[in-house]
Order: structure tokens, then C-alpha cells, then sequence
């Protein structure tokens, strides 16, 4: 088993995720990793209360880039199934599906991910509206 650091706290300490098989794959996120996803995620939530769109953002492309890079689909995959759309704003929500789209044959729950922040975009903005800024994200 390998860990990789593939995040840093606020207060300096590195989050680590595990993973095992030759791929860095497995069925389901283990419940250490499910606990660094809720954090990871309780982090974006945070910074978008704190106005920090940016630092966001940034947390988002920084943290699943480098999953990405080591093949940790799973756990990717499931960042995606947990994110709850209604707490994050459009933009964080096009973060995730940008990052995520040349992997997305091998994310599962970003279909469904896809889809629920679709619905929601054409609840906030209209069909057409959400049709341009999401349709080259499918």
C-alpha cells in the first residue's frame, strides 16, 4: 500500500490519501478515505462561505488533478457521488465537471454528477443559458 500526499491544510498538515491494486483502484472509497473526502469537501464548502471562489477553485483542480494524475478513480469518482451541488456556486460546479472530463469513462458518478448540476443550472438560468455553459462538459 502507497500513500501519496496529495493536499495541504490550511494549518500546514498534509491530508494523504491510500490506495492499493496497480491502478490505485478499488471498488469503494475505504473509510479513511471516505472521512478525506468529507473533509476535502467540508473545505470547499468553507471556503465558498468565506467568498474565497478562488481558493475553491483552487483546492478543486489542485486535489483532483493530482488524484487523477495517480489514478485514483475511485476515489474521484467518489468526491464526485458526495459533492452536494446546492452548496457550492455554478462556477465550483464547472470546476468539478473541467477537471474531470477527459477521466470521465472512468468516473462513473459523473453522469449522474453531470446531470443533477444540469437540472440545477436550468433551474437557476433557463435551459438555453445552461445548455451553453455546460453543454461541452457532458
Amino acid at each position: 500500500m502507497g500513500v501519496q500526499e496529495i493536499s495541504e491544510r490550511p494549518r500546514g498538515t498534509s491530508v494523504a490519501w491510500s490506495h492499493r491494486g496497480p491502478n490505485h483502484e478499488r471498488t469503494s472509497a475505504a473509510s479513511g478515505e471516505t472521512t478525506l473526502i468529507n473533509e476535502f469537501l467540508e473545505e470547499v464548502y468553507s471556503l465558498t462561505v468565506l467568498g474565497d471562489l478562488q481558493g475553491a477553485t483552487d483546492k478543486i483542480f489542485e486535489t483532483v488533478d493530482r488524484l487523477l494524475l495517480e489514478g485514483a478513480f475511485t476515489v474521484c469518482n467518489e468526491i464526485l457521488r458526495c459533492v452536494e451541488v446546492r452548496r457550492l456556486p455554478t462556477a465550483l460546479w464547472r470546476s468539478f465537471l473541467t477537471i474531470t472530463v477527459a477521466a470521465k469513462d472512468k468516473l462513473p458518478a459523473r453522469k449522474a454528477f453531470y446531470h443533477q448540476v444540469l437540472s440545477e443550472m436550468i433551474r437557476l438560468k433557463g435551459n438555453e443559458k445552461a445548455q451553453r455553459l455546460l453543454g461541452q462538459l457532458a
